[in-house]
């Protein structure tokens, strides 16, 4: 879902690779990535889970004279790991663009064909269509012995024959010729869409992205050399007497007549000096980090396409997504001065204190089909998820997040 910021004058385009486990999403995201860093300085943000990770960064924020806006690409990565189902449904909420990154080692035909048919209907959980949201397919790991050809996982895969390319992604093969159709694939489609633009203005576009693009293999941002203030303090100190700064070999004479006290003096100070600083670099990132983490969550939490809450160990409601406000009819105000428990029909809350039960006693994830009620007590076919919320060493559990994928 393409998202318009009106006081940064940006469009949000959002782009998720999906596919398999260990078939090589991770690995695009980082090459990607290091190619961004080569012309601007961009956080590449990680949600890491038990054997997989979610990686997310902005990229390429550059000017459409035609809009009068500056076009942005956020890109994801999902967890291929099968448990992480949940997961997946989630980021690919809103997105405008898919890379369904494919293994072609024969024995993972299958894991690729399953993994596919798992886009298919997270996409439909999200109201999204995999015959038409823009789709571009890699064919990874082109590097190893035993591979399917290009033409079998054409058979396989390619059902919509849209663009597909062959990679080495370890190596940065292929990486760039992807996101530069998938970035077309998806401009073009919100320019058709949302009609921003003329059909005669619309090629100039799609060469600035491929101009954009290329700049990721040629240019690399020079680096400012940055004035170390203590060859600063010793120029001043070793100063002659007519102002003048002598030359470095007079310095270095100077500095070893100088006492070891004063010598050792200067060094702590130093040591120190570049203590602080390296202490200020970590928090001001890690604040920045944070900041940029928690609007993430929360820009995720609001517009995923199924209902989420979380509620305390009493039961109350203390989060409240836009998808649950439609779904239940009960505004976040009212929510959050309920209990979950009404969301729950009499007849079942036997059934979900149970599995409650082992959600705060062992810690994991429980899943449940059941019904839940809205405002009006009209009945809610749902599968259910139950999430522990943890803090400290201990784990202890201290909330709980409600997943709704309704039926």
């Amino acid at each position: 879902m393409v998202q318009i910021n009106t006081q940064t004058r940006e469009v949000l385009l959002k782009i998720v690779y999906y596919g398999p486990g260990l078939s090589g999403k991770t690995t695009n995201l980082q090459k990607l990535h290091e190619l961004v860093n080569q012309i601007q300085y961009t956080e590449l943000f990680s949600i890491n889970t038990m054997e997989d990770r979610t990686l997310f960064f902005d990229l390429m924020p550059f000017e459409i004279e035609a809009l009068n806006r500056k076009i942005k690409f956020q890109v994801y990565t999902v967890p291929g790991q099968v448990h992480y189902d949940s997961t997946r449904r989630i980021i690919l909420a809103g997105a405008d663009g898919v890379v369904f990154v494919a293994d072609s080692q024969k024995s993972k035909l299958q894991e690729n064909v399953q993994s596919l048919n798992n886009l298919h209907v997270n996409l439909r959980a999200n109201r999204l269509d995999i015959k038409t949201i823009p789709l571009v397919l890699q064919y990874n790991k082109r590097d190893l012995v035993d591979i399917s050809s290009v033409e079998e996982l054409e058979n396989k895969l390619n059902f919509r024959k849209v663009p597909s390319f062959k990679a080495i992604a370890i190596e940065g093969t292929g990486v760039l010729e992807t996101f530069e159709a998938i970035a077309i694939e998806t401009f073009k489609n919100f320019a058709e869409k949302h009609k921003v633009v003329s059909e005669k203005e619309l090629p100039e576009i799609i060469l600035k992205i491929k101009n954009e693009v290329s700049k990721l293999k040629s240019y690399v941002k020079p680096k400012n050399k940055k004035i170390d203030p203590t060859d600063r303090l010793l120029k001043m100190i070793y100063q002659n007497k007519g102002g003048k700064i002598k030359d470095e070999e007079d310095i270095l004479k100077s500095a070893l007549n100088t006492t070891t006290k004063t010598a050792e003096k200067l060094a702590e100070v130093n040591i120190l000096k570049n203590k602080l600083e390296n202490k200020n670099k970590q928090l001001e990132r890690l604040l920045k980090e944070n900041e940029y983490m928690k609007k993430f969550l929360e820009s995720l939490f609001q517009n995923a396409g199924v209902p989420i809450l979380t509620f305390n160990l009493k039961g109350k409601i203390t989060n409240w997504n836009n998808s649950a406000e439609k779904h239940f009819k009960y505004t976040v105000k009212e929510a959050k001065s309920m209990s979950f428990i009404e969301l729950i029909p009499k007849e079942n809350l036997l059934q979900i204190q149970n599995i409650l039960k082992k959600v705060v006693s062992e810690k994991q994830t429980q899943n449940i089909k059941t019904t839940l009620k809205d405002r009006e007590n009209k009945v809610l076919p749902a599968n259910v998820v139950f999430s522990p919320i943890t803090i400290d060493d201990n784990k202890k559990t201290v909330a709980i997040t409600m997943i709704i994928f309704p039926e």
